[in-house]
């Protein structure tokens, strides 16, 4: 072939190129001028309108004259804000930690060597004493951390404020993370010969109070009341902790109670906040859903066949959705959303990590596998919770989110960092043997994609040519366990389709107002339904049966209304948006409550406790981003309508 005939094939196989993209082009502008124009374009833009009639409208209008506080109850509320501002208590309790904080290091290094070399001692008299019981190893494991604890901080002089704001890690908390200045940690040491001795005494004292307590507890006792202090100082703190220690739960006797205890610390701290006028309380038409949806599930706990079971269940659920109120009332800035943000991925980093090397070091788990079916699986790993689907559930929730943070670092090492993280993520996902949250990942991922990129589009188009090529370049274990969705000859499928023909049909007898919340109503109405072999079935496996199931079709309905509107605020963002950040931050959000209703699809994601905080959560980050950026643009355009330039004098 000549050279002039090759040339006219290069320039004959561009024009061809250049016309299939330029028809991709047109139809992929086509596809998203038809959805921002069309039908679906006027429902999921119409937030904004159907907010304005509810703020105009006789509901909101009825219960503001409710709640319009009066002249006695202004004075009331005026009272209780100067009480909480003149308190005798909280003046003592701010004196008391300003002392706390000006101690020196060493004073707190004679109370915890006093403590651990005496709670040493009541370990051994404890074994030397045949009438006593001796402790467990963990007691000793913890007494000698607290003696090596003390070691380098006998030689400190620092006071204890100067070492919280000046060391690496302590600072990267309660400065970075936590939001305090500077200045609060600029306190000199104040010397004083009787502390000493003082720190000494009292390390002796708790010391031998071992005798009847283990010494963790003092450690989680310490913690507590410094954790509760800080709320009361700023609310933002508790949401935070809260969100960051969501999976670590795990480690105390009862994680529902415990999460649901954080709640509530956080919650007393914004209502004194609110009470003393210095943190706001708004609701929209999606919050009035959510209450409703809180409420329905109330009564689906006190009216329900579950008894006390249900009624337990409904409580620590209605105190759980409180997450959502205090996050899209108290982060009302792109920092505090971001710090939660940051908190929740974090968290999800570390758990991840865990689980990749549980799986590395052959701690995986063989239960919830069909072992005939996939014997060249060698186990799921379960990480910090109890169950791998509940390990993918929490991995599906806060993934799109890595990806915006990842998306939105400016630095060579955070990106690194992000593509480290994100990996780890995926390896953990990948081990949990999860199809639904496969699934589940690739359409949230694909989601987030097209919402913030239209090249998007036309990459899956191109690469759709490549799918059947997967199998030649995945794991045959991971294609064998993907491709198996839908099919009954897996135990695991087989189970949960007649786990839901047997919901369903107890559902239709409970059709108006369910059988009740929880899994003792579950427990006590399911198995008169169930199909032979499948009565042991703890949930229906399924989030929209099991709601129908156990609050009837109203409180399916509610849901529903509940998830369209987050759907119409989202899309109407997205539509009006000019912050690509905050887009990309909100459909992350967005995109996460997709992908875990998604995973609802084959599972009750709702049964873990967590998992359904988390739920609420990550759906108020998004809708927190939405109300900042909504708040950002009226101010600007406040400043522009009334900048210098346009001041006048109207007599």
């Amino acid at each position: 072939m000549s050279k002039k005939e090759k040339s006219v094939g290069r320039l004959s196989r561009a024009f061809s190129l250049s016309i299939i993209v330029n028809l991709i082009d047109r139809f992929t502008n086509a596809v998203y001028n038809s959805l921002i124009r069309g039908l679906f374009g006027r429902i999921f833009t119409a937030y904004s309108a159907e907010e304005t009639a509810f703020e105009g409208g006789f509901v909101r209008n009825y219960f503001k004259e409710i709640f319009r506080l009066g002249s006695g109850s202004r004075r009331v509320r005026a009272k209780l804000s100067r009480a909480f501002e003149t308190s005798f208590l909280l003046g003592k309790l701010c004196d008391f930690s300003r002392e706390l904080l000006a101690t020196s290091l060493k004073l707190y290094g004679n109370f915890l060597l006093s403590f651990g070399l005496y709670s040493i001692l009541i370990y051994f008299v404890c074994g030397l004493v045949p009438s006593l019981e001796v402790p467990e190893v963990s007691f000793l494991i913890v007494s000698i951390s607290a003696v090596l604890a003390s070691l380098p901080l006998l030689v400190s002089r620092v006071s204890l404020g100067r070492a919280l704001g000046y060391g690496r890690i302590t600072r990267l908390i309660f400065i970075e993370a936590f939001g305090f200045k500077n200045e609060d940690f600029e306190i000199p040491v104040k010397k004083s010969k009787r502390k000493a001795n003082f720190a000494i005494l009292v390390g002796m004292i708790f010391g031998l109070l071992t005798f009847f307590v283990h010494p963790i507890y003092f450690a989680l006792a310490l913690i507590f009341v410094v954790f509760a202090a800080m709320v009361v100082v700023s609310p933002e703190i508790g949401v935070l902790a809260t969100i960051f220690l969501i999976p670590f739960c795990s480690f105390f006797e009862n994680p529902s109670l415990a999460l649901a205890i954080f709640v509530i610390i956080s919650t007393v701290g914004y209502l004194i906040k609110l009470i003393r006028g210095k943190r706001i309380f708004k609701v929209e038409i999606l919050d009035l859903a959510i209450i409703i949806f809180t409420v329905v599930i109330f009564m689906g706990g006190i009216i329900s066949a579950g008894g006390a079971g249900s009624r337990s269940a409904a409580l620590i659920s209605c105190v759980l959705i409180l997450g959502y109120f205090l996050v899209v009332n108290l982060m009302r800035t792109e920092k505090w959303i971001n710090r939660c943000v940051g908190a929740l991925v974090s968290s999800s980093v570390i758990v991840a990590a865990i689980g990749v090397l549980q799986y590395i070091l052959g701690y995986s788990i063989d239960a919830w596998l069909d072992k005939d079916y996939f014997s060249d699986i060698s186990g799921r790993v379960v990480s910090v919770f109890d169950n791998p689907n509940v390990l993918a559930v929490y991995l599906v929730l806060a993934f799109p989110l890595l990806l915006g943070k990842i998306s939105s670092a400016t630095t060579r090492k955070g990106r690194l960092l992000g593509f480290i993280s994100a990996a780890t993520v995926v390896a953990c996902l990948v081990f949990t043997w999860s199809r639904a949250a496969w699934l589940a990942v690739i359409i949230s991922v694909i989601l987030m994609g097209l919402i913030n990129h239209r090249k998007t589009f036309k990459v899956l188009l191109v690469s759709g040519f490549a799918v059947p090529f997967l199998p030649f370049v995945l794991p045959a274990s991971v294609v064998k366990r993907f491709t198996s969705i839908g099919n009954l000859s897996d135990s695991s499928s087989y189970y949960r389709v007649y786990t839901w023909r047997g919901s369903l049909r107890a559902a239709k007898d409970y059709f108006w107002g369910g059988a009740g919340y929880g899994s003792s109503a579950y427990a006590e109405v399911y198995p008169k339904y169930a199909y032979a072999g499948i009565e042991a079935a703890e949930h229906s496996h399924n989030l929209f049966v099991q709601i129908l199931f156990g609050l009837g079709i109203f409180g399916l309905l509610i849901f529903f209304a509940v998830i369209f509107l987050f759907a119409q605020k989202n899309f109407e963002h997205f539509k009006n948006s000019q912050d690509k950040g905050l887009k990309l931050m909100a459909s992350a959000a967005f995109c996460a409550v997709v992908g875990a209703l998604i995973v609802g699809m084959f599972d009750y994601i709702w049964y873990n406790f967590r998992i359904f905080f988390m739920f609420w959560i990550v759906m108020a980050l998004g809708c927190a981003y939405i109300r900042f950026a909504t708040n950002e643009t009226e101010r600007k355009s406040i400043n522009s309508d009334y900048g210098p330039e346009s001041a006048s004098i109207d007599l």
